[in-house]
């Protein structure tokens, strides 16, 4: 009986730790961007509360697929027999490419995906029926909540990629867009006073390296006023 429930653990022991033992995976805190180089030569950069999983075997060789939870740019090198790589989501949706620069952003309000180079296709669900999508550059797709997909033109890809310069580049962004933002990379609420409020616009690029940095410099432009307490921010105006 003893060897018997001895088994049993290290059988449910295998069960939970099989993603552990199989791949590798990346992390980045509340505020960190971290840039991680695959052994196909890929360059791949998380930005804040992301997650990258990447097989532990034969990654390059058998497969170039990865799996990726929360925002990164990605930086794909082509390989001679042309193999494909794929970065799996859990919004029903992957990216299938060659050799290309791309961001993919799975947050929860809003994902998407922005084409800065080369050419990627899109695999994605419709309700019940698979389809995919051929994204050129400067291509702008995004899925709501619901999976409804949106195809724009973006004159400037490289803005959704700016954090990795530490920049935030906003166009009419509103205070409450903004808060989101601060939740996803900061871990951090932004209290907004007056619901009037919440609908302030924003624009500019802004140089930031953390969250009361970036706070600082968008209330000092904007004619407002904030307080910290805790994980949160209260915003008001300036009386």
């Amino acid at each position: 009986m003893m060897a018997a429930s001895v088994g049993i653990v290290l059988l449910l022991s295998g069960f939970f730790f099989k993603d552990d033992v199989l791949s590798t995976t990346y992390h980045t805190a509340f505020g960190e961007t971290r840039s991680v180089l695959l052994t196909d030569g890929s360059l791949v950069t998380l930005n804040a509360n992301s997650s990258l999983q990447i097989p532990r075997f034969g990654f390059g060789q058998k497969t170039r697929e990865v799996r990726l939870n929360g925002e990164a740019d990605f930086s794909i090198t082509h390989t001679p027999d042309d193999r494909h790589f794929v970065v799996r989501t859990d919004k029903h949706f992957d990216v299938v490419v060659l050799g290309t620069e791309f961001l993919v952003n799975t947050r929860d309000k809003e994902s998407k995906v922005v084409l800065n180079k080369g050419k990627v296709q899109l695999l994605y669900q419709e309700g019940n029926a698979e389809k995919q999508l051929t994204m050129k550059p400067g291509n702008l797709v995004t899925f709501d909540q619901k999976g409804h997909i949106s195809l724009k033109q973006t004159l400037k890809p490289q803005d959704h990629t700016a954090w990795k310069e530490h920049r935030f580049v906003f166009a009419e962004t509103t205070l409450s867009d903004i808060s989101r933002l601060f939740a996803e990379n900061y871990g951090i609420t932004l209290q907004i006073t007056d619901k009037a409020l919440s609908q302030w616009t924003i624009s500019g690029s802004f140089t930031a390296y953390s969250a009361e940095e970036l706070i600082e410099t968008l209330t000092s432009a904007s004619n407002l006023r904030y307080q910290k307490q805790g994980n949160t921010i209260v915003i008001s105006e300036e009386p």
